[in-house]
């Protein structure tokens, strides 16, 4: 996870049920966020069927670690787990589309499956 504005921005939101989301450390590596995932959160994951997870990577211009990565997570899963990332470097997202935030299908799949529980209605 990139630190900085965005996310500082993120947190500030007052509509924001804050204690609904938890940011962990880097992972250092999109195979690290993914073997991450499988080692320590499948169990929660499992446990609490209210929980979604957000694996933020790196694409590095490799279009199919989209697809390598939806492979890795269980089926039963995969509507509650959402990969995200830039096609090559946050900064290149940025300066190309002018957000952090936009990532086409897999934000929107996001957007409709997790804002009920991060955000108050308004």
């Amino acid at each position: 996870m990139q630190t900085g504005k965005s996310q500082l921005g993120f947190r500030l939101d007052p509509a924001l049920l804050a204690r609904n989301f938890q940011v962990l450390p880097v992972a250092g590596g999109w195979m690290n966020v993914l073997d991450i995932f499988l080692s320590d959160h499948i169990a929660g994951m499992y446990q609490r069927r209210d929980r979604h997870m957000v694996l933020l990577i790196d694409f590095d211009g490799q279009e199919d670690r989209l697809s390598l990565g939806k492979a890795r997570i269980p089926a039963d899963l995969s509507e509650r787990v959402f990969i995200l990332g830039a096609r090559t470097t946050p900064e290149g997202l940025k300066k190309e589309l002018g957000s952090y935030e936009t990532n086409a299908s897999e934000v929107e799949r996001l957007r409709r499956n997790v804002r009920p529980i991060l955000f108050a209605p308004s």
